[in-house]
């Protein structure tokens, strides 16, 4: 370590040990002739001639503190050398200052010095005196490193010439480079710190420094070299004020019949503050008892000195007082006013008589019960009556009270203490009467009952267990859960120490120690977060309970105990203690909550969340949850408990017989548990342990669908312009003129908040449009999406993203479009089925206004194709069932699943248990509403009624199979009820139409990706293609394709074989050629269309169907 030494010559100060800015003073007060190592000081070394003695009257020297008082101690040329200790110290800087007149001088030697702690014979310091110009010079070596033994300043000063010598000794960074100055003073001590010294910033970097300083040893050296000298005031100090009397004492006195603890004489009290010797922790200074409940020290300080302390003492509980530190400037001497611990008053009220405080401790009586006995204190100022009974301490034994004797009464009183309980009344008959001697106000130092030792009380530890389920908020394991209240160790703010610890989804525990017979208040407290910032100290509370208090509470036993288990009331309303979101019954209780804020197409007040799983069947009902109230303490709502749902499932113990029990979330259409499924979690099924049948559970919350909330991160400003065509809505029956359609903007984090803006017709088109501020990012995609309302019900727009990845991702039901700059437009008009940007479609929640056959066709070729060109269907639930063979689409047959035949898995779950159902098997035999036998379009009959609604969903299965689509990704038809009967056609794989790319969906034809010539597109066959649709009304298109130019004619035919109209009739170039038929002047039947061309002929049947 690097320190630094300065030596000051001038007056020497000397201080009493208790004062902490003089660490030594020195005023030799002993009579003449006393050796000094019978004065306090230690012979050094084991010479004992020629003894330092007291043996010279006391120097004096204008503004030395000491000046003239005591006597002086003489120093002769050779003998004895002896060293007192001080309070060691180890940084800043360290004084040393004397009164010094030399009588002779020789060649040179130090007389005193300095030195560690560790090692009183390791000197550092050593200040010399040495002959010089007919009087001496002062001179320092910083450890016998100096050739001819010291540096010396160059002022002389003469023989018996009364000096003040000041070394400053600097501790420094670094291991060899402490700095020494010295200061001598002739005329007298300066009040302020001189800015030349005699000898200045001496290092002597060749030596090591000392670890701290803690002895001053005074020496006669060797008789050739030292000098004979007189030395007085020898003071060691912090500061040059502490050398230069600018001190003053300060004098604490506490009280501590206020500390509820068995504190005796030898008890740790102490005044902790800011400025030496105080500090604020447990090295500042003891202080002393005076008697009983009193307490003293002394400390200097140097003058200016503004000190801000408290007093502490050392019990069971906190030590520290309580309120803000006081505060003092110290000016002069100072007694402070008698101060009582932890109180700005004394522990009684002043009166005109004698006010006596009265303690008893009744821990020495185990009979004693504080629940229902009381205490007196009984004497000579009461008639040794009951009149004066005390009251108890808190929650301990202790018992006090004041009694007011008048002042004429008497000095001293007798008196005993006594308790009374059911029986009678306990006098202390071990012992005699107590005398206490009564000069005036006073505090009597507690007793124990008849003076016995007090049974020690250990404390017991309660365990605390929790669950958060009932906290609005979405708290993990690692979030803040807290206990606070009003006994020790708990405190009512964010201190308080008993922290919970998470043992699994929602529950909580932690151990705290109480005193038997504690009478506890406390509340829960919880953060999200793991920490606390200044402005969440308060914003965690729970909700009242049902006490008076709106606490919990608890009476503490004499043994451990585990409490019974405690739901944190974040509920609206007051709640008992030891309350339940629900009502327990004979099954296993199992709590569900999930959170939807994640689920951005989630419609609060029109939608709902259920639970389906193998406790209910996984249906047709779902277990219907409620929507949370927001949390009853308003400054504790720092979630929005409108995103959480959650409800009970009273589920037999034997339902986990079998193992672990599945479910999912569900959101339903509607707030009934029959309501219709809108979309289940796209997640494995979740499951229960099968431990849970041991009790009653709450499942940690989960976010829908496991997709967290991301709070999105955007910086641009988008002005974007949407433009939708409503055409095919309308014809489909899903939007009609009048309804109210809105886009909504910023869906997944890619805007700053999903935004909603209203949409207008353009004129008496079926164009709308909206222009709306969104920010985003550019650079990034938009997701956005549209929403009808009609007739009060709002329905969400039919829409897939073919080429959005992940596959399956809930993210794929959004529009997106690419932000390229600060001003953009969207158009939503292609007619294409494949488009990204096609026309908006939507279902028709209505409910029919008659019965409905509707007749469902689907054509297959779209999967036969597909599979020609090398792909393969893979069923989505049995993922080992492949199908890759073209034969196999019409060999295995079709079947329907969805709401539309009656539900998803109501007939069967796909596989071989939906090959067994009839009622949602196609057909391609010209039966069930099959017109053409063999065309590869299968057909299927069923039938509605008005409780049905207009908008289905369905999708199709080759063998029985989930394999046309992925999941979520359904067809969605309106059934048009103006008549009683309907026809919906379908193409395989329409939903997918990426996947099936060898089919173009649009003309309905292959996209002869094989067998097409070179470039020219030209066909390597002849063909005549199904007309589409079929059946049709009025017009179907019919595609046909020719390998080479030719004459070709296209006729159609009735069933009797009449030619009824020519479609075709002329020279075509080779190539796939598309024509459209008008049959409105026909009426409903089968019909055939043939085609001639050159050698090759092909007849085909459709069926018009008005």
């Amino acid at each position: 370590m690097n320190r630094t030494i300065r030596l000051l010559m001038g007056a020497l100060l000397v201080l009493p040990s208790v004062m902490f800015a003089q660490v030594l003073r020195e005023d030799f007060t002993g009579a003449l002739g006393t050796q000094l190592t019978t004065a306090g000081w230690t012979q050094s070394g084991s010479t004992a001639t020629n003894p330092v003695t007291i043996d010279s009257a006391g120097l004096t020297l204008t503004q030395f503190p000491g000046s003239g008082v005591g006597n002086a101690a003489v120093l002769k040329t050779s003998g004895q050398d002896v060293y007192r200790s001080f309070a060691a110290l180890n940084s800043g800087s360290v004084y040393l200052s004397f009164m010094l007149k030399v009588s002779s001088a020789a060649t040179g030697d130090y007389f005193i010095a300095l030195s560690p702690s560790a090692l009183q014979t390791n000197y550092y310091g050593r200040l010399h005196i040495k002959a010089s110009g007919g009087g001496f010079s002062v001179g320092l070596n910083k450890s016998n490193e100096v050739t001819g033994g010291a540096v010396y300043g160059t002022t002389v000063i003469g023989f018996d010439t009364t000096v003040a010598v000041v070394m400053k000794y600097t501790f420094s960074a670094g291991d060899s480079n402490d700095v020494i100055d010295v200061y001598v003073m002739k005329d007298s001590l300066r009040l302020a710190e001189p800015g030349s010294p005699e000898i200045a910033a001496y290092a002597a970097n060749t030596k090591a420094d000392a670890a701290d300083l803690g002895y001053v040893t005074v020496r006669q050296g060797g008789a050739s070299s030292a000098a004979a000298l007189v030395i007085d005031g020898i003071n060691v100090g912090r500061s040059w004020k502490s050398v230069s009397g600018q001190t003053a004492s300060v004098t604490f006195n506490v009280n501590t019949a206020s500390v509820e603890d068995t504190l005796k004489a030898n008890s740790s009290v102490q005044v902790r503050g800011s400025a030496a010797p105080l500090t604020w922790g447990g090295d500042s200074p003891m202080m002393t008892n005076v008697g009983g409940d009193y307490w003293s020290i002394t400390h200097v300080f140097d003058l200016g000195t503004s000190v801000n302390y408290k007093y502490f003492v050392t019990w069971s509980g906190d030590g520290w007082e309580g309120g803000s530190d006081k505060a003092l400037t110290v000016d002069k001497d100072t007694v402070l006013a008698l101060a009582y611990w932890n109180r700005t008053s004394p522990v009684y009220t002043p009166s005109d008589s004698m006010d006596v405080w009265f303690r008893v401790h009744m821990g020495s009586r185990p009979d004693f019960d504080p629940a229902t006995d009381s205490v007196q204190v009984r004497g000579t100022f009461n008639g040794w009556s009951a009149s004066n009974p005390l009251a108890r301490e808190g929650v301990s034994k202790f018992y006090s009270g004041q009694v007011k004797i008048p002042t004429v009464a008497l000095d001293s009183a007798k008196y005993k203490f006594t308790f009374t309980k059911t029986g009678g009344t306990y006098w202390e008959d071990a012992i005699g009467d107590r005398l206490s001697l009564i000069r005036g106000d006073t505090t009597l130092v507690w007793k124990s009952f008849e003076d016995k030792p007090i049974v020690q009380v250990l404390p017991v530890t309660v365990t605390i267990l929790v669950n958060t389920s009932t906290v609005p908020d979405t708290l993990k394991p690692t979030s803040f859960v807290q206990m606070r209240g009003g006994t020790p160790p708990l405190t009512w703010d964010q201190t308080s120490p008993v922290m919970f610890t998470n043992i699994g989804g929602d529950y909580w525990t932690a151990n705290v120690e109480f005193f038997p017979g504690a009478t506890v208040q406390y509340k829960i407290f919880t953060f999200a977060n793991g920490t606390l910032t200044a402005d969440d100290y308060g914003a965690g509370w729970e909700n009242n309970t049902t006490d008076g208090s709106g606490n919990r509470t608890l009476t503490v036993g004499s043994a451990d105990t585990v409490l019974p288990l405690a739901f944190v009331n974040g509920s609206a309303t007051t709640q008992d203690q030891y309350w339940r979101p629900y009502t327990p019954s004979d099954s296993v209780d199992v709590w569900f909550r999930v959170n939807l804020q994640s689920r951005e197409t989630f419609k609060k007040g029109i939608e709902a969340i259920g639970v389906r799983g193998s406790f209910n069947g996984w249906g047709p009902k779902s277990l219907l949850l409620k929507q949370e109230a927001q949390h009853g303490n308003n400054g504790s709502r720092k979630y929005d408990a409108l995103n959480f749902w959650s409800g009970v499932a009273k589920i037999p113990a034997s339902a986990f017989a079998g193992g672990a029990v599945e479910y999912k979330y569900v959101v339903l259409d509607a707030n009934t548990d029959s309501a219709a499924i809108v979309a289940w979690e796209n997640v494995s099924n979740r499951t229960i342990a099968q431990n849970a049948a041991q009790g009653d559970t709450t499942l940690y919350w989960k976010w829908f669908d496991d997709i967290p909330y991301a709070p999105p991160v955007v910086k641009d400003t988008i002005i974007v312009t949407f433009r939708a065509n409503m055409n095919r809505a309308i014809s489909e029956r899903g939007f009609s003129i009048g309804d109210t359609l809105d886009v909504r903007s910023g869906y997944n984090a890619t805007a700053q908040e999903v935004r909603i803006k209203r949409m207008t017709r353009q004129g008496l088109s079926t164009y709308y449009q909206a222009i709306d501020t969104v920010v985003a990012n550019i650079g990034k995609d938009l997701n956005y999406q549209y929403y009808v309302t009609k007739n009060g019900i709002e329905v969400r727009e039919i829409y897939y993203d073919f080429n959005y990845l992940p596959a399956g991702d809930a993210a794929a039901e959004k529009r997106r479009i690419a932000v390229t700059s600060n001003t953009m437009s969207v158009q939503d008009t292609s007619t294409s089925t494949a488009n990204t940007h096609r026309v908006p479609r939507f279902k028709n929640l209505q409910h029919l206004t008659q019965n409905v056959t509707v007749t469902y066709t689907v054509d297959v070729r779209p999967a036969i194709y597909t599979l020609l060109a090398g792909k393969s269907l893979v069923a989505t639930n049995i993922t080992a069932y492949v199908l890759s063979d073209p034969d196999s689409v019409l060999l295995w047959g079709v079947w329907m699943n969805g709401p539309a035949v009656g539900g998803w898995d109501t007939r069967g779950a796909w596989g071989s248990a939906r090959r067994a159902d009839t009622t949602s098997h196609m057909y391609d035999d010209g039966t069930h509403g099959d017109l053409v036998a063999g065309d590869s379009v299968f057909s299927l009959l069923y039938d509605y009624t008005t409780a049905d609604v207009v908008g289905q969903e369905f999708k199709f299965g080759i063998g029985g199979f989930d394999n046309e689509g992925g999941f979520g990704n359904n067809h969605n038809e309106n059934i048009n009820d103006a008549g009683s009967t309907w026809t919906i056609a379908s193409q395989f794989g329409s939903i997918d139409p990426t996947f099936y790319d060898a089919w173009d969906f649009d003309n309905q034809v292959p996209r002869f990706t094989t067998g097409v010539s070179g470039e020219t597109g030209i066909p390597l066959a002849y063909e005549l293609r199904q007309n589409y649709p079929n059946p049709f009304n009025p017009s179907t298109t019919i595609q046909f394709a020719l390998p080479k130019a030719g004459n070709v004619s296209l006729k159609v035919f009735n069933t009797l074989g009449q030619e009824v109209a020519t479609v075709v009739a002329g020279v075509l170039t080779p190539g796939i050629h598309t024509v459209t038929f008008d049959a409105s002047r026909l009426s409903t039947g089968v019909y055939f269309y043939q085609i001639k061309a050159g050698d090759f002929m092909s007849l085909r049947k459709m069926v018009l169907v008005k």
